[in-house]
């Protein structure tokens, strides 16, 4: 089998966390405000990269959640980058969590990694990559810190050099109702996804699903749909797990300094940088 020589990559991440300078970064120059596509190349290889809104998770009530699903899901899109800062890692690991649902080949980024060197915050990275299944790469926009070896991260992954772990989330009562949907959903791609969206009621990725399945299915699923009670706490209940799981990750793998607690750490005032 000939390997490819290009590739399609979405850059996704949380509010202030340096996106857009990383965006410049990879491409090597300063793209005009509002530019959201560009190319670069590394190793003879060729990556178009889509620069995504800023969003703290893929669900939820954000203007551009839904722009931001749309495109890693449906869209063409052979990896993800998901990018957030070293004080902002609790929602960027529920970002995280939330991408991992529709892609399985990413790489996690932790920007501004000199403002954590200045606050002495300490970062296991061997810790974080064991317990969320994909490589961690840390940078510096201002320094140019990690840019490299962030391409070589994405080469990696989307070449198959280096494999991403699946890492599962158990819900309470929602995981076992999930296997039973999937049942009824053998035969159908992605049943995982379309399951999950079942349960939550997510009725903005079925608008854009009817957009790209035939008729037939579409029947199929909303029959599916309709034996079983979308509940708005199931949403709640998936995003509460999400965030209690990245606190433990967060805790075992996270240090700051003069902070009990890791969510304490992250909303100290003195911490809200941007690059």
């Amino acid at each position: 089998m000939m390997m490819r020589s290009h590739y399609n990559i979405c850059l996704a991440g949380t509010p202030g966390s340096g996106k857009n300078t990383l965006f410049n970064r990879l491409v090597g120059c300063i793209r005009p405000l509002g530019c959201r596509r560009a190319v670069f190349r590394h190793r003879d290889h060729k990556f178009s990269i889509m620069n995504l809104p800023a969003v703290n998770a893929l669900t939820g009530a954000e203007n551009d959640a839904a722009t931001v699903r749309n495109r890693i899901c449906f869209g063409k899109c052979d990896a993800v980058i998901v990018v957030c800062g070293p004080v902002d890692l609790l929602q960027g690991l529920e970002l995280l969590f939330t991408v991992r649902e529709y892609r399985q080949k990413v790489v996690f980024v932790i920007n501004m990694i000199d403002v954590a060197l200045k606050h002495k915050i300490i970062l296991n990275r061997p810790g974080l990559m064991l317990a969320l299944g994909v490589p961690v790469v840390f940078t510096s926009t201002k320094t140019r810190m990690g840019i490299a070896q962030l391409k070589d991260a994405v080469l990696g992954v989307v070449t198959g050099a280096r494999k991403c772990a699946k890492r599962s989330i158990y819900y309470p009562r929602l995981s076992e109702e999930m296997l039973a949907i999937m049942r009824k959903l053998e035969g159908i791609p992605r049943k995982e996804i379309i399951a999950a969206r079942i349960l939550d009621g997510d009725e903005e990725f079925f608008r854009e699903l009817k957009k790209r399945i035939d008729c037939r299915t579409i029947t199929r699923i909303d029959t599916i749909r309709s034996r079983h009670e979308a509940r708005s706490e199931n949403h709640d209940l998936i995003r509460s797990r999400n965030r209690a799981y990245a606190e433990i990750i967060l805790k075992d793998n996270v240090h700051y300094p003069d902070a009990g607690k890791t969510e304490r750490a992250i909303e100290r005032p003195g911490l809200s940088y941007s690059r």
